[in-house]
């Protein structure tokens, strides 16, 4: 409902969203702060203030521990952008994204359901819940709204390959789940490794899998001490976990 005028808190938009498009660590860094930053200049702005509540979220999911407390701090700045503008799409992913993290299904379906009615045509926004919702467990629904995202735009960031992925993964196609994998291209991401290696693991391809791990540490150096914390913030469902460890500690992985 409200726009800015503001060209630094514009910049800060586009910021997140080339580290949306990528999810580079020092890019995230940048985004940050360039978006705290953008709080502080229009502090009524709703889209800016959900962004800086998706990225403390993201900070918790991808690991990247710059920020202190960022799933409280995230709900606090989700549930004040709905404040500012009940019509904000990007508030309630970011509530449906921080109840999703606390495993809070009931809430997370709640402000799912609430976000694509307020702009259907967002190729963005479909991904983002399509994804969430098959991982949740609703690989129909969130697989119809992936593939509706991908129609409006073919060009859409290729992380949604994810689902897929693991549809092929937990049937035993571990050829077709690793073509998935191939087409993630988000190699600074420690997920695009990290199903690599558990896909060659399972495919007993040992060097492609060890050069894989390699990857993902170069990725995620604390990936050992942090891997079910990381694991489960997307893979929603214990079994899931389970099933890509397996792959992981088959691909050289210390257990």
């Amino acid at each position: 409902s409200k726009r800015t005028d503001d060209l630094e808190v514009y910049e800060a938009i586009l910021r997140y969203d080339q580290w949306a498009a990528s999810f580079n660590p020092q890019t995230f860094t940048e985004a940050r702060a360039a978006l705290e930053r953008a709080v502080e200049i229009d502090p009524d702005y709703a889209i800016a203030v959900a962004l800086l509540s998706d990225m403390y979220s993201s900070d918790y999911q991808q690991g990247y521990d710059q920020v202190r407390d960022p799933l409280e701090n995230a709900v606090k700045l989700a549930n004040r952008a709905l404040a500012l503008d009940a019509n904000c799409q990007t508030a309630y992913w970011a509530l449906a994204q921080y109840y999703f993290l606390q495993r809070d299904l009931e809430q997370f379906h709640y402000f799912a359901r609430q976000i694509l009615p307020l702009n259907p045509v967002s190729p963005y926004m479909s991904i983002s819940v399509g994804v969430l919702m098959a991982m949740a467990g609703d690989l129909e629904g969130g697989g119809e709204m992936l593939r509706k995202a991908v129609r409006l735009n073919p060009y859409s960031p290729r992380w949604y390959r994810v689902v897929p992925y693991m549809v092929h993964y937990k049937r035993g196609d571990y050829e077709s789940a690793l073509a998935e994998a191939m087409q993630l291209n988000i190699s600074s991401c420690f997920w695009d490794p990290m199903l690599k290696a558990a896909a060659y693991g399972k495919l007993g391809r040992k060097a492609e899998a060890g050069a894989a791990l390699v990857d993902l540490f170069t990725v995620q150096p604390a990936f050992s001490a942090k891997r079910e914390r990381l694991m489960r913030a997307l893979l929603f469902s214990d079994e899931s976990v389970r099933e890509i460890l397996e792959g992981l500690l088959a691909a050289g992985l210390k257990s």
